[in-house]
């Protein structure tokens, strides 16, 4: 049952964009099958119906089995999805960090040698 903070996109927006990327920076092709099914209920779950289908369309145009090979390839992916997300839901040109700079604020936040670094 979604209530009407829950169906706000500014409620959980940022928090769902850092979980998404937390993930993919934490991809093991070991979890290729758990992963994908994760991502393919995103795009039913996600309350939004207008952040649900902007979102599922961006998953069909980037497939994900093309940058399942390994973390930073799957990385990348949830950059390129959440980057063209945010031109197509806000019309914005991206919007987020370069992508090495992005990168690295996520790789050193999951890492154990940077403790300052945590989301």
């Amino acid at each position: 049952i979604y209530t009407r903070w829950s169906k706000d996109p500014m409620y959980w927006n940022d928090n769902f964009w850092k979980m998404f990327h937390c993930f993919a920076a934490a991809y093991s092709n070991e979890y290729y099958t758990d992963f994908k099914t994760f991502i393919d209920v995103l795009t039913v779950i996600i309350p939004d119906s207008r952040f649900r289908t902007t979102f599922k369309n961006i998953i069909e145009r980037f497939d994900f089995n093309n940058y399942a090979d390994n973390n930073h390839n799957v990385f990348f992916w949830s950059y390129l999805v959440h980057d063209n997300f945010n031109i197509l839901y806000s019309g914005k040109n991206g919007g987020l960090l370069p992508y090495d700079n992005f990168k690295a604020v996520y790789f050193r936040a999951l890492s154990d040698d940077c403790a300052e670094c945590r989301l």
